[in-house]
C-alpha cells in the first residue's frame, strides 16, 4: 500500500502547497480568486483538488465530492494570506531548515525510488514537493510566533474538573465473526448445545483473533464499532450473544469473559497525553483566530466562481475524510 506520509508536513488537508509564491509576477491561467493583490488561478485550484483526492483515495471525477473543491479553494486562500503576512514580517525559509524537513520526510521511505513513486501517486512533481517544504517552513515559523504567547495550561485543574473523562470501564471479550446470519445462528445453536467457544472461533471466525480462540483482550468504550460495543458492555460475564450482532464487518457472536468496573485513572497516568491534547486544542484556537483576523483585514474577490460562504466551506458535509 502506498504511504501517505506527505500529509504529515501539510498545514491542513485542504492547504497542500503547489508551485506558486507571493510576488509581483502573476501566474498564467484563468483568474479565479484575487487575494489582496495576488491572483489564484482556476488551474491551481483544480490541481490542488486532484492532489487532495489522490491523498484520500478519492475519484476527482466523482460528482458526489465536487463540494470539496470549495474547501480546497478556501484553504488556498488561507494559505496565501498566511504567506503574505509572513512576507510582511520578513519571514523567509532558511535552506538548512527546508533541507532538514526534506531529509526527515525521505527517511519514511525505504528508497528514493519508493519516495518518487509515492510523489507520483499523490500527483506531485519534485519541484512542487520542494516548494511545499519551503512554504511549510514559513508556515511553521509564523504559526510559532502566533502560538508563543499562549498562556500556560493548568492541566491538573482540567483533570480535577472533568473526572468523567478519565473514568474507564473495561470489558474483556472474545468473538466469532462470520459472513452470514445463517452461519451465526448455527454457531449459537452449537454453543447452546455445549460446544467450546474457542474451538468454534478457531474453526469459523474470519477475524485475526481466531488463532487465539477469538480473544480480543480488554477494551474500553470507544475502541470498537458501536453495535459490538453496545452488546459487549451490556452482557453479563460468562454469557455469549443469543442474537447475532451485526456490524459493518459481518455477524459477531460475543462472549464476555471479564469486566473491570469504572475506575478513575490517576493524574500521572493521563498527564502526558492530556497535556498534549490540551496544548493542541489551544494551538488550533490560536491558529483559527489568526486566520480569522487575516481574512477580516483582506480583500478577497471571487472572479469566476461564486463567493463561498464560510458556513458552506466549513460545514460537516464539506470536511475532508480522515487520513487513516
Amino acid at each position: 500500500m502506498m504511504k501517505r506520509k506527505l500529509a504529515a508536513i501539510l498545514l491542513a488537508a485542504s492547504t497542500m502547497m503547489v508551485l506558486s509564491s507571493c510576488g509581483d509576477k502573476q501566474p498564467e491561467g484563468t483568474p479565479a480568486v484575487k487575494v489582496n493583490d495576488e491572483i489564484i488561478t482556476q488551474e491551481t485550484i483544480d490541481r490542488r483538488f486532484e492532489q487532495t483526492c489522490a491523498m484520500y483515495g478519492l475519484d476527482a471525477a466523482d460528482e458526489n465530492i465536487a463540494y470539496l473543491k470549495n474547501s480546497v479553494q478556501e484553504g488556498i486562500i488561507d494559505e496565501r494570506l498566511v504567506l503574505q503576512e509572513a512576507a510582511r514580517r520578513g519571514i523567509q525559509a532558511k535552506d538548512e531548515d527546508v533541507q532538514a524537513l526534506l531529509d526527515a520526510e525521505s527517511k519514511n521511505y525505504a528508497s528514493q525510488e519508493e519516495f518518487e513513486k509515492n510523489l507520483s501517486y499523490l500527483k506531485f512533481t519534485m519541484d512542487e514537493y520542494q516548494q511545499l517544504a519551503k512554504e511549510q517552513v514559513i508556515f511553521n515559523t509564523i504559526l510559532q510566533q502566533e502560538t508563543d504567547a499562549m498562556e500556560d495550561i493548568d492541566v491538573r485543574a482540567y483533570y480535577d474538573q472533568h473526572p468523567e473523562q478519565f473514568t474507564q470501564e473495561q470489558v474483556r471479550a472474545s468473538h466469532i465473526l462470520v459472513e452470514t446470519l445463517e452461519e451465526a445462528n448455527d454457531i449459537i445453536a452449537k454453543l447452546n448445545d455445549g460446544a467450546d467457544f474457542a474451538q468454534l472461533a478457531q474453526e469459523n471466525s474470519l477475524d485475526g483473533s481466531a488463532a487465539s480462540g477469538g480473544d480480543l483482550g480488554y477494551f474500553s468504550r470507544g475502541r470498537m464499532v458501536a453495535p459490538f460495543e453496545a452488546a459487549a458492555f451490556s452482557q453479563e460475564i460468562g454469557t455469549f450473544s443469543q442474537t447475532p450482532v451485526e456490524s459493518e464487518f459481518g455477524y459477531h457472536i460475543i462472549l464476555v469473559t471479564d469486566k473491570i468496573e469504572p475506575e478513575l485513572m490517576s493524574f500521572e497516568e493521563v498527564e502526558a497525553s492530556l497535556t498534549e491534547s490540551l496544548k493542541s486544542q489551544q494551538q488550533q484556537v490560536a491558529i483559527n483566530t489568526f486566520l480569522d483576523k487575516l481574512r477580516s483585514e483582506a480583500k478577497i474577490e471571487y472572479l469566476n466562481t461564486p463567493s463561498v460562504d464560510e458556513s458552506d466551506a466549513n460545514n460537516d458535509e464539506g470536511e475532508l475524510p480522515k487520513n487513516e
